[in-house]
């Protein structure tokens, strides 16, 4: 999978993951900054606070508890 990482500004990036909505698997937009991490999905609106964390082997895991709907 191939995301873009677009820098808003030093403290602030987005990017989509495509199918990666935990309710309905359609695209995901996150925004990550200090603040921590937030998900949107426009396909069935839920909105969310993942938890970012890197595994052992280097890559990202997001972990969803608390998931809303716009």
């Amino acid at each position: 999978m191939n995301t873009e990482l677009r820098v808003i500004n030093e403290g602030t990036a987005e990017l989509q993951l495509p199918h990666s909505c935990p309710t309905c698997a359609g695209p995901l937009e996150l925004r990550i900054s200090a603040d921590g991490v937030r998900s949107f999905c426009a396909t069935c609106r839920s909105i969310g606070r993942p938890r970012l964390q890197q595994s052992e082997m280097g890559t990202f895991v997001l972990d969803f508890k608390d998931i809303g709907r716009a």
